[in-house]
């Protein structure tokens, strides 16, 4: 996995962001800055802006922890999709004995369908 400066770069503004956020965050119930959090943004954004090859290790880990989250979620939601959109419609369907692609029934030799239209170059282009 390589990295660059650029993505290095970024990922210390990001970080910095959310420290900040969190620096703030205790002011809107009227507690003071967490200072800590304050000095982790400011030390995330002057190490991406100076030195953003020390944030290698840490964008590595970023991107693994990403790419194991992608991974989680894709799988998930596919899943989740599939066993509670797509299977309950092909149950009801069968049921209702909707065959959309019209392949039960017609013992035909080819489901090639002949279109009488006669189509010209012209009709192929700018087709969007």
């Amino acid at each position: 996995m390589t990295t660059n400066y650029r993505q290095e770069r970024q990922l210390g503004i990001v970080l910095a962001w959310i420290a900040s956020l969190i620096a703030l965050w205790p002011l809107l119930d009227d507690y003071s800055i967490s200072w800590g959090w304050y000095l982790a943004a400011i030390t995330f954004a002057l190490l991406s802006w100076q030195a953003p090859g020390l944030l290698t290790p840490l964008l590595k880990l970023w991107l693994r922890i990403g790419h194991v989250l992608g991974i989680i979620n894709t799988h998930l939601l596919l899943g989740i999709a599939f066993y509670l959109l797509i299977t309950p419609l092909a149950i009801i369907f069968k049921l209702m004995g909707r065959d959309a692609l019209n392949l039960h029934g017609n013992k035909i030799a080819s489901y090639w369908q002949r279109h009488e239209k006669k189509w010209s170059p012209n009709s192929f282009r700018r087709q969007f």
